[in-house]
């Protein structure tokens, strides 16, 4: 591979390793602000009259989830090999798991009124998984987790139990909204699942779901800014959907619902 791809020598190295890494990390602070103060950026709360909308071309929604998710499964490919210890390669299993389901799956699912996606937030998506995706691969694949006496048990399997309750509320959650979306009554107020207490619980699942991994990892700096980026894009996200849907539905929109975390938030 590094015969017909030299660059991908230069990737082995540690130090570009941590830049892609604290790269990740930085990015979050200006991925929450522009979230928070431009929330019209896909999905329900893009409107025509949107920046991104008015200046930019749009893709098609199950073109654009597959481009810009497929970059986790090559980076993971690539890493597979030399992935060395049994516990690394179930993360990684996961890992392939998540985004099999979300680049192959989850776009052949969609419903065909699912908006079109602006083509700089494609871009930006396809240019963090590129990072991310990276970043994961390396990080199982030379970090030993297993050796020595950094290896904790309980982390490993509490984390992979948060992974798989967060996995759980994020497709049950999709399945409620697809439903609802293929029913052809345009948008509708979600019930059942997690619905029951916060508006975006595919959004909370996510995050559950990326802790647990970040547990299981031992939380090492790949898969904490993971996480921290995971929040970032997520949380203003999960506002804008929680005030679109008290907006649209009013007094019919149950008020005991939170926008992402049940209970508090």
């Amino acid at each position: 591979m590094t015969t017909c791809f030299p660059f991908l020598l230069h990737l082995e190295d540690p130090i570009v390793h941590q830049w892609v890494v604290t790269g990740i990390l930085i990015s979050s602070l200006p991925t929450y602000l522009a979230l928070t103060y431009i929330p019209e950026t896909w999905g329900k709360t893009l409107t025509t009259d949107s920046l991104l909308a008015r200046f930019f071309p749009s893709i098609s929604a199950p073109v654009a989830w597959c481009f810009f998710e497929i970059p986790n499964l090559y980076w993971s490919a690539y890493y597979w090999k030399a992935v060395s210890s049994q516990q690394q390669h179930i993360l990684l299993s996961f890992f392939v798991l998540h985004y099999v389901q979300r680049s192959i799956l989850y776009p052949l699912m969609l419903a065909k009124s699912t908006k079109r996606i602006p083509l700089p937030v494609v871009l930006a998506a396809f240019a963090f998984t590129n990072c991310n995706g990276y970043a994961q691969g390396y990080a199982l694949s030379h970090t030993y987790i297993a050796s020595g006496g950094n290896y904790r048990p309980f982390l490993f399997y509490l984390g992979l139990c948060l992974f798989f309750i967060g996995i759980f509320i994020n497709l049950q959650s999709d399945a409620i909204l697809r439903k609802l979306r293929h029913s052809g009554d345009g948008y509708q107020i979600p019930y059942g699942g997690m619905f029951r207490y916060v508006s975006t619980p595919h959004y909370f699942g996510e995050i559950v779901e990326w802790m647990g991994f970040c547990i299981a990892c031992h939380m090492n700096a790949a898969s904490v800014a993971f996480v921290i980026y995971t929040a970032s894009n997520l949380v203003p996200r999960s506002r804008a959907h929680h005030h679109w849907y008290q907006t649209t539905f009013g007094d019919k929109y149950p008020r005991e619902r939170k926008a992402i975390v049940p209970f508090l938030y």
